[in-house]
């Protein structure tokens, strides 16, 4: 759960990902559709609504990689404190 930052293929910026504590996904604010289907201390499996697997692995306490199975490939996120986000807004 939490906030995490990071930069997805094909944007110069970085991506905001956020877990709510209701186990919601929002990406930058806006909501992924889909269902989680695995949830385990360090592991979390996200099946969005084209059937598309994200996988989140905990990876430190403060790096969380991220498994998009519909581009095969792993993104490295770090975890964001709330000020930061205020103040990148």
């Amino acid at each position: 759960m939490g906030s995490w930052k990071g930069h997805f293929i094909n944007q110069s910026t970085e991506t905001i990902l956020e877990i709510s504590p209701k186990m919601e996904f929002f990406l930058n604010n806006l909501p992924i559709e889909g269902h989680l289907l695995k949830q385990s201390s360090s592991k979390l499996i996200f099946e969005d609504h084209y059937g598309y697997q994200l996988i989140f692995t905990l990876t430190s306490n403060d790096t969380l990689d991220l498994y998009d199975d519909a581009e095969e490939k792993i993104y490295a996120l770090q975890r964001v404190v709330a000020n930061q986000i205020e103040n990148e807004s």
